[in-house]
């Protein structure tokens, strides 16, 4: 097994000796421009290939596992992107969340108030490929925009983040499950949240309905959540489906969720989540939940 580790935090810092111990290598590691100094620190004392944009670092073929070593709110990300490029995942608990996600849209622009004014605009949106990439794609084009309406910036979140504050971009998309993008930490931060009015809301929602509506602190809603969904290929036999979801679900205070069937070639295919709400029911969830 050759291993490609994704961070350069405490996580990784604590598992590349553990990894070389056991034999295991690690033959590449993939960070932030932010992390450079600590990502060439790490590459020259592992003897591992550096590497600052994820994407590139799944194509190199050194590797055929990935170990993450980032944070929780990034798991399902960089997990999904691994599994589709091919590799094996290693992550800690959790691999995702249980909850809708609200997408979030960061300005410091005041001019910026509502997703029609970003025509014209520098707006981050997310590595191309990623899912909030695509669901910025949604949002931009319930109000008649796309990427030749604006300067479109293909960068991961955290890069994004710092950008945003120096003026660098106008404004970017973000993953809301990361506890920054609370409107306490947001204000402290000088950020403004770009908002979708209800009406546009609405139409996203008719047209793609596994949106579900994310709503501000008063009670409006303001943007659209993606609710997490448990995929199982074609292949998964019953009893497993249904241990799965006995450990999630009997062992947890997790609300329920769906598990469906999809067939493999559908995980590769871009827009597949576009068929989410089509696909039946795996039979090993419609018998676990059946007697639950």
């Amino acid at each position: 097994m050759k291993i490609g580790v994704v961070g350069t935090g405490m996580i990784a810092c604590e598992v590349l000796p553990l990894l070389s111990g056991t034999g295991w290598k690690p033959s590449a590691i993939c960070g932030t421009e932010r992390s450079a100094p600590k990502l060439a620190e790490l590459g020259e004392k592992y003897g591992a290939k550096t590497y600052t944009d994820y994407g590139t670092f799944l194509k190199s073929g050194n590797f055929d596992t990935v170990y993450l070593a980032v944070p929780n709110d990034l798991h399902f990300e960089f997990a999904s992107r691994a599994l589709s490029a091919g590799k094996h995942v290693i992550a800690e608990k959790p691999l995702a969340a249980c909850y809708a996600e609200p997408i979030r849209i960061i300005t410091v622009d005041p001019s910026i108030q509502t997703v029609g004014d970003l025509r014209g605009k520098t707006v981050a949106l997310g590595e191309k490929g990623s899912l909030i990439y695509y669901n910025a794609l949604d949002i931009l084009g319930v109000y008649g925009l796309t990427e030749a309406d604006i300067t479109p910036v293909y960068a991961a979140p955290a890069d994004a983040v710092s950008a945003v504050k120096n003026g660098d971009y106008d404004t970017a998309f973000l993953p809301g499950s990361t506890a920054l993008w609370n409107s306490a930490r947001l204000y402290e931060l000088s950020y403004s949240l770009v908002a979708m009015d209800e009406a546009h809301v609405d139409l996203l929602i008719a047209a793609k309905p596994y949106y579900t509506k994310a709503y501000d602190e008063s009670g409006q809603p303001c943007s659209v959540s993606v609710p997490t969904l448990l995929l199982a290929r074609n292949d998964v036999v019953e009893e497993d489906v249904q241990n799965i979801l006995s450990v999630i679900l009997d062992e947890s205070v997790m609300a329920p969720m769906c598990v469906y069937s999809l067939e493999a070639q559908q995980l590769l295919r871009p827009g597949f989540a576009g068929g989410f709400t089509a696909l039946p029911y795996h039979p090993g969830a419609v018998a676990y939940f059946s007697e639950h």
